[in-house]
């Protein structure tokens, strides 16, 4: 029986296609149920989509219409709610639907047939085969990890043995391995193995007073399976992930799978070991770097009910899950949580959307919740559970004083000013640890010459070259441009004439070296620690003693728990006040905030010094009184004069190409063409402002210039309503670009 179906296909398009199902082509009476995951042929080549709740074309004639080419029965079909989501979000960011879906279907061939995996074992007779073959130290490791674990397939030996697969196919057939080939089971049953019946735990900590609400609070909006916001604050080290365990624990109880989407996913070593005191298992992962074979695994297991819980980046947002119970977002307030590049979305606030189709609760966590958060809580809209104090009942948050630099100097040449040395040593001296924070990687943000004043920029972004003294070469944090560091200026030609400007945590490693050198000190940035691994390797460093000094970018600002850290010193507390951002003063407080709150964490009292030349600042006077409410106001209320989020919603509108005129003239018949506000707005309470064009702070990247215009308008309004009808009145050349973005969060 055929019957036309619409599909939506993996591609950058919002409409729908009309095939035809033949039923009785692939055995069945039924017809294709709204999700299931089939293969169609689209201009000449095959095409990943899903049958979607849409009407077909009735009227197109049957012999004009392609077949559907193949369906994938073996697994179940998406989720209704999933297939919302990719509708909701395409319609919110005015992003195709075709790739809100790749998004879901982001596994490449994780929906096919598996095919046979191979699996390693020694051979019985190995003793004998190994005496009289050559052993290298690859095969070695070969041997140590299959006895260490027993049976390893072919991808998870290379890992544990670091050999190739090479290397391991060749000691095959020496006949001290033996192999097997496997077809992996994605199509679980009721005699499998339950997987929650695994994931239950008991606490690690003894709650304190606040906990015990917080947990009363929070556990019934899981039992009633139905949607509701919460935001969890609490000051850092009051027990906010404990609290979340326990409302994990009783989704797995209810054999409810549960999202935790954390920030910088792959460095959150201390996280998963306390997941695993509290849970005895490992949670499955999702991030960027595990590979395709892991993420075919894992994205099965998801799709049909057999991975209890994923803690993953963003992209984590869009699995397919089968019957979600629960989303956590720790750190809700992360930056990182905003992708930006296309699609542009930010996933906290579509994992909200999510648990609201799902009929979930869902949790956001954070020492120092956005603005946005906050509004909504005082709103009414989130349910708000607020704990002041840390957990444990001896700790106590550190003091936090201010270092008017104008007037403790630091020596020429010099960033650590007398005062903070003499606090570093002192701390020391007590067998206790210090934390340098500066927000800066590399040696340099800066370098020019001494004679004529040329700055080294990158010829493709407007930026400066940072110089990374470790690597020897000067570097573009934007579009990754390297070059060994000239040794005459391109302006005036003078030799060795180049000087560092401003501190990057590798110089200041080299003063720490050079007047602290009697301590043991570490770099904590991006450039040297950006796997499990090293984060692992840092943390155990730090919790035995081995660092007495830890010079940290922001990726050591949150999460991390160290008993023995008592002083914390920020070198530059103002670098984030500087620039046009709407939110710097809150992104400074909130990253300052966190900072501080890596002090005193254990039973001995903290200290955190702000370097500033701006110590009357309202972030830094947050900071040292801890009036925070007081701080909050202000902020609301600059906010809300300026017609700013919280209280409207922007949209951000880039052009970019390589040519600048061309960009230019493009941008201002943009302008020309923009419909008149007047017809879209209701009532006299609405508004709509056009702000711009403008060149941005990055005004090229990667060779293309931008400008960029900015929509301003009330939140009562649908902004993608206007957004759609201006679209609609313009061409644009193929060389130049136009990417939207809503709720833009950098300016």
């Amino acid at each position: 029986m055929r019957k036309k179906i619409s599909v939506l296909l993996t591609l950058p398009f919002n409409v729908c296609y009309t095939y035809l199902y033949d039923s009785d082509l692939y055995d069945s009476e039924k017809p294709l149920a709204y999700g299931t995951i089939v293969a169609v042929n689209f201009r000449n080549r095959e095409v990943i989509g899903v049958v979607w709740n849409e009407e077909p074309d009735l009227k197109l004639d049957e012999k004009k219409i392609k077949h559907i080419t193949d369906v994938f029965n073996h697994i179940p079909p998406l989720s209704q709610e999933i297939c919302k989501l990719v509708d909701w979000s395409a319609d919110y960011t005015m992003a195709f639907r075709g790739i809100i879906l790749k998004m879901v279907l982001s596994v490449k061939d994780a929906y096919l047939p598996p095919k046979p995996i191979r699996y390693y074992t020694m051979n019985r007779d190995s003793d004998s085969v190994l005496k009289n073959i050559k052993l290298s130290s690859a095969r070695r490791m070969i041997i140590k990890s299959l006895k260490d674990h027993g049976e390893l397939n072919e991808e998870d030996l290379a890992m544990h043995s670091r050999a190739s697969t090479t290397v391991i196919r060749n000691f095959l057939k020496t006949g001290a391995l033996t192999s097997t080939d496997k077809i992996p089971n994605y199509n679980h049953n009721a005699q499998d193995q339950d997987p929650f019946s695994a994931m239950a735990g008991v606490p690690t900590i003894v709650f304190s007073e606040e906990q015990k609400q917080a947990v009363k609070e929070i556990i019934p909006k899981i039992t009633k399976n139905v949607f509701e916001c919460c935001l969890l604050e609490g000051v850092p080290g009051s027990g906010k992930t404990e609290i979340y365990f326990e409302a994990i624990e009783k989704a797995f109880s209810m054999q409810k799978q549960v999202l935790v989407m954390l920030p910088e996913i792959a460095l959150t070593s201390q996280w998963f070991l306390r997941f695993k005191e509290r849970f005895a298992c490992d949670p499955h992962v999702w991030h960027s770097n595990i590979s395709t074979g892991k993420k075919k695994k894992i994205w099965n297991d998801i799709l049909n009910n057999q991975a209890p819980i994923i803690v993953g980046a963003r992209s984590a947002l869009f699995l397919p899950f089968a019957n979600l119970g629960l989303i956590i977002v720790d750190e809700e307030h992360d930056n990182s949580f905003k992708q930006e590049e296309n699609p542009l979305y930010n996933a906290r606030d579509i994992a909200i959307v999510r648990a609201k189709f799902e009929d979930i609760p869902i949790v956001l966590a954070s020492a120092t919740p956005s603005l946005e958060s906050i509004v909504n809580a005082e709103s009414g809209k989130y349910s708000h559970i607020q704990m002041q104090a840390r957990a444990g009942g001896k700790a106590i948050m550190p003091d936090v004083k201010l270092l008017d630099l104008k007037a403790y100097k630091p020596a020429k040449g010099r960033f650590i000013s007398p005062a903070l040395e003499h606090e570093i040593k002192e701390t020391i001296s007590r067998k206790e640890q210090v934390m340098l924070f500066l927000n800066r990687r590399g040696y340099a943000p800066l370098t020019l010459c001494r004679t004529c004043g040329h700055r080294l920029q990158c010829p493709h972004c407007t930026a400066w070259l940072v110089d990374h003294k470790t690597s020897k070469r000067l570097e573009c944090h934007h579009c990754g441009y390297s070059i060994l560091k000239p040794k005459s200026c391109p302006s005036c030609d003078d030799q060795d004439s180049f000087v560092a400007c401003g501190p990057g945590v590798e110089r200041l490693a080299e003063e720490v070296k050079e007047y602290l050198g009697e301590y043991n000190m570490q770099i904590a940035s991006s450039d040297n620690i950006n796997n499990h691994n090293q984060a692992e390797e840092l943390v155990r460093n730090m919790e035995n003693g081995k660092t007495d000094i830890l010079i940290a970018t922001q990726m050591m600002a949150k999460g991390y728990h160290f008993p023995n850290l008592t002083l914390v010193g920020v070198i530059d507390a103002d670098v984030g006040l500087m620039g046009e951002d709407p939110r710097a003063g809150e992104k400074s407080w909130q990253l300052l905030y966190q900072v501080s709150g890596r002090a005193g964490r254990s039973d001995k009292k903290g200290l955190v010094i702000l370097q500033t030349y701006d110590p009357n600042h309202a972030v830094m006077q947050t900071l040292a009184n801890g009036k925070r409410q007081r701080f909050l106001e202000i902020e609301k209320q600059s906010r809300h004069m300026a017609g700013m989020p919280p209280y409207s919603r922007l949209v951000a509108i880039y052009i970019s190409g390589k040519n600048e005129d061309l960009v230019v003239k493009v941008v201002n018949y943009l302008m020309k063409v923009a419909p008149n506000t007047k017809d879209f707005i209701k009532n006299d309470k609405q508004r709509i402002a056009l702000w711009g064009p403008s060149k941005p702070a990055l005004s090229m990247v990667r060779n293309n210039h931008r400008r960029r215009v900015l929509v301003q308008a009330t939140k009562s309004l649908k902004i993608q309503v206007y957004m759609k009808e201006w679209l609609k009145r313009i061409e644009i050349p193929r060389s130049i670009s136009i990417t939207i973005d809503i709720d833009p969060i950098t300016f």
